[in-house]
């Protein structure tokens, strides 16, 4: 079976030499960190601010949130070997591994050491969720619409197409295919592909589908939902380690 979420599966030092930008902390992330979903985070915890609730050693409850509302709120709960997060960006995922959790995800065993922003290892980090698995693997309408559009390139090159007819197979599959692939699972995505029959590609006789050679597996990535509360949980363990060690 396809690897659905492509991080390493190992909790290493990053060696990521890429820079993150004032403008833009998300640029130079690379793909299996998922820059995506963290400018979303971004958005959601800007102005957060953070409160223990509750602290005893190992025993901590931590609430992040912007002052009057709880739109993108989450709090971190820890116990020796486990981590849950719950609130808006993210209720329902339990995370076991080491006694201390919060050093676990940001991975500050050697001293002066520190996952960078960002960084999350969402493929590696699922091994560890505990008790009841919520799914934490679903349809990419990032990584289907990559697929459509190589389907569409190998289809142009196959059929020797000409500018015109290429850009009207192009505009073709964007209206009918993926305008409306935020709407899909992998079941109803791999229907739509499976019966698009576009006029572009019609020669006078019966129209012939994209390709023959459909995989859906290959659009499946983690879920949105999860890469969003992987993000949430290293943003905040590391506001909390930062802001506790000065």
């Amino acid at each position: 079976m396809v690897e659905p979420c492509t991080t390493p599966h190992q909790q290493s030092m990053s060696t990521d030499t890429s820079t993150q930008t004032a403008t833009d902390p998300a640029a130079g992330l690379a793909d299996h960190h998922y820059p995506k979903a963290y400018r979303q985070l971004l958005g959601y915890v800007d102005g957060h601010d953070m409160t223990v609730l509750h602290e005893d050693g190992l025993y901590r409850h931590i609430r992040f949130a912007t002052p009057g509302t709880s739109i993108g709120s989450f709090d971190l709960v820890t116990w020796p070997g486990h981590l849950a997060i719950s609130g808006d960006l993210g209720s329902g995922w339990t995370f076991r591994r080491e006694e201390d959790m919060f050093a676990w995800f940001a991975n500050t065993y050697r001293a002066g050491y520190m996952v960078p922003a960002g960084h999350i290892n969402p493929s590696y980090w699922s091994e560890k969720l505990a008790g009841s698995r919520r799914d934490y693997e679903g349809f990419s309408e990032d990584k289907f619409t990559a697929d459509v559009n190589a389907m569409v390139d190998s289809a142009i090159t196959r059929h020797a197409l000409d500018d015109g007819d290429a850009a009207e197979l192009r505009q073709e599959t964007q209206d009918e295919v993926l305008d409306h692939a935020h709407s899909y699972d992998t079941n109803s995505a791999y229907d739509v592909l499976s019966s698009f029959r576009p006029e572009a590609l019609d020669f006078g006789g019966s129209r012939p589908t994209l390709t023959n050679d459909v995989d859906p597996e290959v659009w499946d990535d983690c879920d949105h939902h999860f890469l969003m509360a992987c993000h949430a949980i290293l943003w905040g363990v590391r506001k909390y380690l930062t802001e506790t060690s000065s």
